[in-house]
């Protein structure tokens, strides 16, 4: 699934650059790269966990499945940004303006990789070097490294939290976004949707990952389904509704000619239906 966004979204960007004489990225173009990335990244962590690639490197493991949730984060604050400014009153800003707001938005990603990089780096140093596993009976029983786990599922525990607080003031700074963009004029009444629907989907979703995550590190249990329906929900179908909210004109005229062909296709049989018993009555 993640393989048939990737390719859907390049071919609506080839398709859409196609069709303008001056090509232009617009900002949310970049939110829509970093789902890519995440696709990238889920996609090589699947196929590189079933051949047992991360068996011998548990720090690789780790830092491949955590990178998605600060893509995430990143694609976040682009999207409070995106949104903050146009919520001006003047709607275009002026350099002074815009200078400091890109530059907020700069300092905030740069903390959210700085939490990263110490993340990994706890983890490599402080977690994997400063423990090592005991065995029951040494060359006979596999050794276990309990206090590792232990370790690990705190520092999991403590930087979700803390994703989770930050993500709280980031909804409620959209939140009051949306309510200045909806007192603007109504001149920006689509970009006012548009804003709200894609937002709202990239907010709520995040901050449910980041819930559902901090509650199976919390209860420390290991299910599957649960972390397949957790990334299904909170990636797959948040990426299905933005790519329908990026090319919205697309997915409608795609869906009216199939539901026009399925209509077609229902009359042709009824004719050829009535046309057969039309014959069997005059015989």
């Amino acid at each position: 699934v993640d393989l048939l966004l990737l390719l859907l979204f390049l071919v609506l960007v080839g398709l859409s650059l196609s069709k303008q004489q001056h090509p232009t990225i617009p900002v949310v173009t970049w939110i829509a790269v970093l789902l890519v990335f995440i696709c990238i990244f889920r996609i090589s962590y699947m196929f590189a966990y079933m051949n047992g690639n991360f068996e011998e490197n548990r720090v690789a493991d780790y830092i491949v499945f955590e990178i998605p949730t600060f893509l995430l984060f990143t694609a976040v604050i682009l999207t409070i940004g995106f949104w903050r400014k146009l919520s001006n009153d003047k709607v275009s800003f002026d350099e002074v303006l815009d200078r400091h707001l890109w530059g907020t938005v700069a300092v905030a990603i740069a903390l959210v990789w700085a939490l990263f990089a110490i993340v990994a780096i706890v983890y490599a140093v402080v977690i994997l070097s400063g423990s090592e596993g005991e065995s029951d009976c040494p060359g006979r029983v596999p050794a276990s490294n309990d206090e590792e786990e232990k370790q690990t599922r705190t520092l999991s525990i403590v930087y979700q939290t803390v994703v989770i607080v930050v993500t709280f003031v980031l909804a409620i700074v959209f939140a009051v976004t949306s309510v200045r963009l909806h007192h603007m004029t109504q001149g920006v009444k689509k970009a006012k949707t548009f804003i709200f629907r894609t937002g709202l989907t990239l907010v709520s979703s995040f901050l449910l990952r980041c819930v559902l995550f901090l509650i199976i590190l919390i209860a420390n249990f290991s299910s599957a389904p649960y972390m397949f329906c957790t990334l299904m929900v909170t990636e797959i179908f948040m990426m299905l509704v933005l790519q329908f909210e990026f090319n919205k004109r697309f997915f409608t005229i795609l869906f009216t000619v199939g539901f026009s062909a399925a209509i077609s296709s229902n009359d042709d049989k009824r004719l050829q239906s009535h046309d057969t018993i039309d014959v069997t009555y005059r015989e």
